[in-house]
């Protein structure tokens, strides 16, 4: 009809500029496990509205692992903020217990970055580090009985308890238990009996099959000069 308004339905969207952190940094986790919380950013336009559609890469820069969005993915990944402006990814840690580094960025506004610490798992495997196969004079201090102990990927455990038993012989043993260091290292002191033999020392990590190793020592009738 001549005369009649005209209406235009204009649909404004809005220009992104900024990408912020909005979740999931600085976590700890246990090696070779997806951290509890996801690595989120936040993209805003310049009065704080969120802007959906926005493509967010995601890239591991340091300590390994994969990040998942439908699969999990070595390296980086790439997700589109929702209607909250919001994009996320799983990122499941490295190997090796350490720092890690995941960045994130998006064309025009920048990066922001995200650290994470992995963490040992539980112990499973224990190996001799020194004081297998000493001789001395009976009744001798012997240098201490080390050992190692790791996770499945070969890093340091600390905090595991190592049970010591005398197999055989009749020396004395320093403890029967001893927890291992930062470094996974345990250890205990050994003095030989008062007569001439051998003896067998065996260390173990109780629950854990196969983690056991065995030190044996020699006393000789009198003091080695």
């Amino acid at each position: 009809v001549p005369g009649s308004p005209v209406v235009f339905n204009i649909l404004v969207t809005p220009a992104p500029t900024s990408l912020a952190k909005a979740g999931g940094d600085g976590q700890t986790g246990v090696v070779d496990a997806t951290l509890a919380v996801s690595p989120t950013v936040s993209v805003r336009d310049a009065v704080g509205n969120p802007v959906p559609g926005i493509a967010v890469a995601f890239t591991i820069v340091a300590g390994g692992g994969s990040l998942s969005a439908g699969g999990a993915l070595p390296g980086g990944v790439t997700q589109v903020t929702d209607a909250a402006g919001h994009a996320s990814v799983s990122w499941r840690l490295g190997t090796l217990a350490g720092p890690g580094a995941l960045v994130a960025s998006a064309a025009g506004m920048g990066s922001v970055s995200f650290s994470a610490t992995g963490v040992a798992g539980p112990a499973s495997s224990m190996v001799l580090v020194s004081g297998d196969g000493q001789t001395a004079g009976a009744g001798s201090l012997l240098q201490p009985f080390v050992v190692r102990v790791a996770d499945a990927f070969g890093n340091s455990v600390s905090g595991a308890s190592v049970q010591w038993t005398r197999l055989w012989g009749s020396g004395t043993l320093g403890s029967a238990n001893s927890s291992t260091s930062e470094a996974g290292i345990a250890q205990v002191g050994y003095t030989l009996a008062g007569q001439a033999g051998d003896e067998t020392v065996r260390a173990e990590l109780p629950g854990v099959a196969g983690a056991s190793v065995l030190f044996t020592a020699h006393a000789t009738t009198r003091a080695l000069a």
